[in-house]
C-alpha cells in the first residue's frame, strides 16, 4: 500500500529524514514526555519541526511505527512516549521510513491545501477563472 503521492521530491524528503537521524542520532540526543529539555535534548516529534520535516513525513513515520512495534498509536508524540519505545527502536522506524521512502515502497503524503487554496481547488472544475 502506497502513501498519496506529494511535490516534495524524493531527494528533499529523504534529507530531511537523514536530518531528523542526525538530530536523534545518540541517545543523549532524544528525550521523552518533553518537546526540548535545556540539555538539548529534544523528541521525534520536535526533530521532526527543526528539521523542516514535518509535512510530509510524520504520517510516513507513523505508519513506520506502527508496522515496527505493531501497536496503533494516534501520534507520534505517543510512540514517542510509549514507555516501551526505545532510542534504538525510534532509529530503527526512522530507518525504515527511509528505506520504504528510497525503495519506492511508500510515495509521501500531500497536506490537505489550506484556506483559500482547498476553495479554489473545489470551485476549479466548475468556474473557469479558478482553473
Amino acid at each position: 500500500m502506497s502513501l498519496e503521492s506529494t511535490d516534495m521530491p524524493e531527494s528533499e524528503a529523504l534529507r530531511k529524514i537523514d536530518d531528523v537521524i542526525d538530530l536523534l542520532g545518540s541517545e543523549e540526543r532524544w528525550c521523552k514526555h518533553a518537546r526540548h529539555l535545556a540539555d538539548g535534548r529534544r523528541c521525534l516529534v520536535a526533530a521532526l519541526q527543526e528539521a523542516h520535516a514535518e509535512q510530509p513525513l510524520c504520517r510516513a513515520v507513523l505508519r513506520a511505527a506502527r508496522e515496527n512495534t505493531g501497536q496503533r498509536y494516534v501520534g507520534l508524540a505517543a510512540f514517542n512516549d510509549d514507555a516501551r519505545t526505545t532510542h534504538g527502536q525510534l532509529l530503527s522506524v526512522l530507518r525504515n521510513t527511509r528505506q520504504k521512502i528510497a525503495l519506492g515502497e511508500w510515495r509521501l503524503e500531500q497536506p490537505e491545501p489550506r484556506g483559500w487554496q482547498r476553495w479554489q481547488n473545489l470551485l476549479a472544475p466548475v468556474v473557469p477563472r479558478f482553473a
